[in-house]
């Protein structure tokens, strides 16, 4: 009986074992980074209610609350939403802090933040969509501002603009070490 060579195979199995190692190791990489900036997100954003009087004085007006969780589930529950995209609701109970304020005249607004530590156009999005909100239902003027170690530069326009209020802050301050 002749002797089957088996070299080509033995050498396709190593490099299918290899592409198949490193495309785990990729998976895993992207998986654990992803985890990782979840954290991260998570505990910058519980840390954020504490720099309101900062966004407020940064913003040139004075801090009078924060609204809770419960009075944003009022203003939901005493509105009309039916004209409201459920997805549009479901980011304006989950916003990540709201404040009233009053601008140096005494004249009472409300401040919207959207937080993360690089902040992009999907945050500077949501605060302006959930300031038009709270605006629409109290009748008072809500302004949008976005917190974040960094930002995208493709936010500066709308920064530069008027339209999004970036508070810059510090990561010592903002995330554990």
């Amino acid at each position: 009986m002749a002797d089957i060579d088996t070299t080509g195979d033995y050498e396709q199995h190593l490099k299918n074992l290899e592409r198949h190692v490193e495309n785990n190791r990729e998976r895993d990489f992207d998986r654990e980074a992803a985890d990782s900036s979840f954290i991260k997100g998570a505990v910058f954003e519980g840390r954020v209610p504490r720099a309101a009087s900062i966004i407020t004085e940064e913003m040139g007006l004075t801090w009078k609350r924060t609204l809770t969780r419960e009075d944003i589930r009022e203003l939901i529950g005493t509105h009309d939403t039916s004209k409201v995209a459920p997805g549009r609701l479901k980011s304006f109970r989950l916003m990540d802090l709201a404040m009233e304020a009053v601008d140096r005249e005494g004249n009472p607004c409300w401040i919207v933040v959207e937080a993360s530590c690089t902040v992009d156009e999907r945050d500077t999005t949501r605060a302006l969509k959930n300031a038009r909100l709270l605006t629409r239902f109290t009748g008072i003027p809500a302004r949008a501002a976005v917190i974040g170690i960094r930002k995208d530069d493709r936010i500066l326009g709308q920064i530069e603009a008027g339209g999004v209020f970036y508070c810059e802050m510090d990561e010592d301050e903002m995330l554990p070490r």
